[in-house]
């Protein structure tokens, strides 16, 4: 199985619904805009499957961006403006007797009784970080149990560890997790954490490489590994975007694991692409998130093959931001295109983006060496150009 394309994962008769609903958003970061962005970006990778997308991330510049870069969009994409269009549609088609393929699980009263490609409730707990090990082979994770909380405060004895969020609710890039080093992290996590349902404390690990090993799992085949990247985080524990070389490639132990969590969850009864955070230290290897959806690198992963066709050693993968529509992107932003360090992997246009006005572009950016990525994002910021995590990378 070659499964660079979700079509290839679901049966016929079903459509991609990417949306994430506010009222389940809270350990997501970002806004409404954002939040398109998100629903959009499988598009280069949908396949031939039918896809709601969000309208800003279709207009005619949009799809022209990723088109103009060998991106094969799907044939068949509805458009929604708002929530209520997006129930509309996707409402409308599963009354033909066609099968939603959710990417985030659905709150209760959303969606109802409709019968999805991974039923709801399991994929709510698939993703939630309390039943990792139901997943996970024995030794695949750090020492962890949960943590004990005293009028709402957490013990700060035996730091350093890992505070993280454990809930059914969609949860991504880090706003859920919590290292603690210090007392005070300790007081600021209780504070972020008031409210979360439960909360997982894990033995912090020294590693080596931080990876996302990414997996296609169908309902025909074995499930398959399809490439990885490293993942560029922050001190506070959120993901700020992630880098690959041409020749790199996780150790046999991390992607064994990988591999033996994907089968669990096959056989569990998910399907579509999945993205597991796993440490690398030294000869062994720790699972420490489990992402049961396209992961924000599923399309830079993908991609990889066309991201190194022109002789670039290394990319960096960048959430990047400017004022106004795609058709008036500011001339660095053009020259990079054209030059060819600038790869398109997703985008919102700010012409119809009606929260910001602002235009969200997935850059690949490649180069020779770490330090011409580092160069051509300064390049980018210098132009007004927001680069999500620049001061992190």
């Amino acid at each position: 199985m070659t499964a660079t394309r979700l079509s290839d994962l679901f049966d016929d008769g079903t459509f991609l619904a990417p949306r994430l609903m506010e009222e389940a958003a809270r350990w997501t970061p970002g806004n409404a805009a954002t939040y398109d962005f998100s629903a959009g970006a499988p598009l280069s990778f949908a396949g031939d499957m039918p896809v709601l997308a969000p309208a800003s991330t279709v207009t005619p510049d949009a799809r022209a961006l990723l088109q103009d870069f060998g991106h094969q969009l799907p044939d068949e994409i509805e458009p929604y403006e708002d929530r209520a269009t997006y129930v509309a549609l996707a409402g409308r088609r599963i009354g033909a007797g066609q099968t939603p393929a959710f990417i985030y699980p659905n709150p209760p009263g959303v969606f109802a009784g409709a019968t999805s490609a991974v039923p709801n409730d399991l994929l709510a707990t698939l993703n939630n970080k309390a039943r990792m090990a139901d997943y996970t082979p024995a030794g695949g994770l750090a020492p962890r149990r949960p943590a004990r909380r005293l009028l709402g405060l957490f013990s700060p004895t035996g730091l350093p560890f890992v505070l993280k969020v454990a809930t059914d609710e969609p949860n991504a890039s880090g706003l859920d997790v919590a290292i603690c080093r210090t007392p005070k992290d300790v007081l600021r996590a209780a504070k972020r954490f008031r409210r979360a349902p439960e909360v997982w404390r894990e033995t912090f690990l020294e590693f080596e490489r931080n990876w996302c090993l990414q997996y296609a799992i169908g309902a025909d085949a074995e499930p398959e590994y399809i490439g990885a990247s490293e993942q560029i985080c922050g001190a506070d524990g959120r993901q700020y975007g992630n880098f690959m070389k041409a020749e790199d490639r996780p150790t046999a132990a991390a992607q064994a694991l990988g591999l033996a969590i994907a089968k669990n969850a096959a056989a569990a009864g998910y399907r579509g692409l999945a993205g597991f955070d796993i440490l690398q230290c030294g000869d062994v290897a720790y699972a420490i998130d489990l992402n049961f959806r396209p992961v924000s690198s599923a399309g830079f992963v993908v991609h990889k093959e066309k991201l190194f066709n022109g002789g670039a050693a290394c990319a960096r993968l960048a959430l990047c931001g400017f004022d106004g529509p795609l058709a008036r992107m500011p001339a660095t932003v053009k020259h990079g295109l054209d030059a060819g360090w600038l790869f398109p992997l997703a985008a919102v246009d700010g012409a119809a983006n009606s929260f910001d006005g602002r235009s969200i572009c997935h850059f690949a950016l490649l180069g020779e060496a770490p330090d011409d990525i580092d160069r051509r994002e300064g390049q980018l910021a210098s132009s007004d150009v927001g680069v999500f995590g620049r001061k992190q990378a």
